[in-house]
């Protein structure tokens, strides 16, 4: 999972608050929400492309096993199971689980940046109160 490790890097990069960047921080709030909020749609957007292509797969390989059979061809649980397990479906059912803990992180990051808005607001009146 690259992607999920770059944003783990990019999040990093913006969590770090010190006294000298506290306001520009503050300012950057906003953004930070619109462009985190942008990648968990693109991620919901992978995962629902990624459940089509699972089930056109699906569809494709038992329409292709109904064609290849001289006989008519009944398709028990074993034989469903075994479409399932193909290397191909395992794929796309490892790019959804991905996808899946994509979105799951990108949710908890949403939650974290919002916190993070509230976090920047008391420290910098606790700032103000003690230079008062």
């Amino acid at each position: 999972m690259e992607l999920l490790k770059r944003y783990q890097e990019q999040y990093e990069e913006f969590v770090k608050i010190d006294d000298f960047n506290l306001e520009s921080r503050a300012k950057r709030v906003p953004a930070e929400k619109h462009f985190w909020a942008a990648r968990l749609i693109e991620a919901k957007i992978e995962k629902h492309k990624l459940l089509k292509r699972k089930k056109l797969t699906r569809e494709s390989t038992i329409k292709d096993l109904l064609k290849e059979s001289k006989v008519a061809l009944v398709l028990d649980k074993k034989t469903i199971e075994d479409i399932d397990n193909s290397d191909k479906m395992e794929s796309i059912m490892e790019s959804i689980q991905d996808q899946e803990m994509l979105i799951e992180f990108l949710e908890l990051l949403m939650k974290n940046v919002s916190f993070i808005a509230q976090d920047i607001k008391n420290i910098i009146l606790i700032k103000q109160l003690e230079t008062q």
